[in-house]
Formats: C-alpha cells, sequence, structure tokens
C-alpha cells in the first residue's frame, strides 16, 4: 500500500521530468525548428498550413507520456479542422479515448464521487479543452513553451488538490485512502513520465523537426488539373487551357490517389485527314517550393544523414520525391516516438 508521503514524493519527481524532459527539452527544440523556418520562409503568412503541420507534429512527439497524450489531445482539437495527409490515423492511435480524469486515476472518475470535489474533477476535465491561440503559438515559441510549462503546472496542482482531498477525507478509512493512493501511482500522469530528454540536443532536434515539416510541405505540394486539349494538336494546351484545379488530399499510397488520364476525340474532314480535337487531359501538377527552401531541405536531410554529400533533391518535384517525402516524413515520426 502506498502512503501519502510516497505519493507526494513521486508527484514531485514526476513533476520536476515533466517540466525537464518534455515541457522545456520539447519547447528549446521546437524553438531551433522555428527559428530555422522563420530564416528560410520569407512569405512566413502564406505558409501558415505548413506552420501547423510542424505545430501537430511536435505536440505529437509528446504524446507517448501520460500528459503529452493529454496536451496532444488538446493540440488536436486546435488543428481539427485541417484534412493533413501528414497526420492520418495520428489523433487516434497516439491520443486514445480517455477520460482526461483517467490521467490522475487509474479506475473511473465514479468511485471519486463524494470524496475529490466536483470542481477539481471538471478543471481535470477541462485540461484537454484548448485554450491557447494556435495562430499565436505557431508566431512565437516562447508562447509554446510557456503553455507546456504551464499546463505540467496545472496538472500537478490537481493531482495535489486530490491527494489533499482524498488525505482529509472523513468518509474514507485509512486502508481505503491507501487504495486511492495507490490508484494515483498507477495512473498515466505517474506511470508514463518521460524517461529521457525527449531531445537531448535542441538544435539536432529542432532540425529533425523542422525536416519533418518541409517534407509535408513537400507532401502538401501536388494537386490535380484537368486541362483542355490543343484543337490542333491534341496535346496539352500550351500556356493555359486549365479548367481547374483541385488540392490532392491522399497519399500517393491510396489505390485512390488520381491517375493522369486522356480523353481526347479527333474529329476527321470528308477526306479522313484529321481536322480537329476535342477533350482533356488529367495532370498532376507540383507546387514550385522555392530554391530557398529545397536548399534548406538539402542541407537538414545531409545533417540527417550524416553525409554531406546526400541531397533529397536531386531534381524538380515529381511522383518519387512525395513517396520519398512520405517514408522521410514517417520515419522522422517513429525515431521522435522512439526518443520517448
Amino acid at each position: 500500500m502506498t502512503d501519502i508521503t510516497s505519493l507526494r514524493l513521486a508527484l514531485d519527481g514526476a513533476k520536476g521530468h515533466y517540466l525537464s524532459r518534455w515541457a522545456l527539452s520539447v519547447g528549446s527544440a521546437y524553438a531551433e525548428a522555428h527559428a530555422g523556418a522563420k530564416a528560410t520562409l520569407k512569405a512566413q503568412e502564406d505558409r501558415e498550413r505548413a506552420q501547423t503541420e510542424l505545430f501537430f507534429s511536435l505536440v505529437m512527439v509528446g504524446a507517448a507520456s501520460g500528459l503529452g497524450a493529454l496536451f496532444a489531445k488538446r493540440a488536436s482539437k486546435l488543428v481539427a479542422s485541417g484534412a493533413f495527409k501528414s497526420m492520418s490515423g495520428t489523433t487516434a492511435t497516439q491520443t486514445g479515448g480517455q477520460s482526461p480524469v483517467s490521467y490522475f486515476f487509474s479506475k473511473s472518475a465514479s468511485g471519486l464521487e463524494g470524496i475529490v470535489t466536483s470542481k477539481t474533477t471538471k478543471a481535470m476535465t477541462a485540461l484537454a479543452k484548448p485554450n491557447i491561440s494556435l495562430k499565436t503559438v505557431l508566431q512565437n515559441p516562447l508562447t509554446y513553451q510557456n503553455a507546456m510549462v504551464a499546463f505540467v503546472e496545472e496538472s500537478f496542482a490537481l493531482a495535489y488538490d486530490s491527494l489533499r482531498q482524498i488525505h482529509e477525507s472523513s468518509a474514507l478509512t485509512d486502508r481505503q485512502k491507501e487504495e486511492k493512493y495507490d490508484e494515483m501511482l498507477a495512473s498515466p500522469l505517474l506511470r508514463k513520465v518521460p524517461p529521457r530528454k525527449i531531445f537531448p540536443d535542441a538544435k539536432q532536434g529542432g532540425g529533425q523537426i523542422e525536416l519533418c515539416w518541409y517534407m509535408a510541405e513537400v507532401m502538401a505540394s501536388d494537386s490535380f488539373q484537368r486541362v483542355k486539349v490543343d484543337n490542333r494538336t491534341g496535346d496539352v494546351m500550351p500556356g493555359g487551357g486549365v479548367i481547374s484545379t483541385i488540392e490532392i488530399t491522399r497519399r500517393t499510397t491510396d489505390p485512390k490517389y488520381p491517375k493522369a488520364y486522356r480523353k481526347v476525340k479527333t474529329e476527321y474532314n470528308f477526306l479522313g485527314i484529321p481536322s480537329s480535337n476535342k477533350g482533356e487531359y488529367g495532370q498532376v501538377v507540383y507546387d514550385n517550393l522555392g530554391g530557398e527552401i529545397i536548399d534548406r531541405i538539402n542541407t537538414l536531410y545531409s545533417n540527417y544523414c550524416g553525409d554531406k554529400k546526400s541531397k533529397f533533391f536531386n531534381e524538380s518535384t515529381n511522383h518519387t520525391t512525395l513517396q520519398k517525402a512520405e517514408v522521410l516524413y514517417d520515419e522522422l515520426r517513429q525515431n521522435l516516438d522512439r526518443a520517448m
């Protein structure tokens, strides 16, 4: 059985680890990634979607820890309106469907009625609700780090408050109190404390996060375009003729990823000679990321590979580039998850 002194010491130690290994470690790496990206992207306001990708990817890195999972649940709600290819399956698999109260107690919240006040349990539930501005966080990395630190402080304030209420409860016997202490000790809050700093080297970690961000940009660079055919040649009409352009929201490995097509009908004159062509082409087109971004990606990629000769881009963006970006993005995310 766990006594109150042992539990208080466990809470003290866990709080310190969450602050140093999670909040400050991830916050410092985010500051490095943010600085690198800001120096590269001149028109930063035009990259809001990419910044959101970075923010989401970053908060999900800590989702293997107790508080990290709860914070990721909150963050996922901030960006829930975006349909990002790189986030496929991430929210569901890493944040889970647990009640926020279950992060503080290993059993259901119903057993707390009359012991821990409803105000405290409501505050625990409120931890999963967004209370920060996504735009502010994206623009200022210090705001993000402060939000994580405040989240740790707020969470442990609730844990200490719960501990105090259990200890002072006249409705519980000493044995029942010890059982509640055991529940708290077995909760994700204490059981899933990060075993080490998520990013031992902020600069290196920031580089990987920034590279992950750019891979999301590469993955989002494809669109599907319908183009009129040239009446005379039957080929794609040069310099125009675009009927529509639609952003592709599927990965290249998706069976429903759009495929190029050619629907052309040739008309013939009375001599049987082709006289005109009607129809359209469907083709995948790619955004031009710009030379500065491409150079930055190549630099980060060579650093990641540990080989100065390695380059991510050897030619302009194409289908193979997207496939390579998807593989690297997943690899980076897995590496960051294993850092936990």
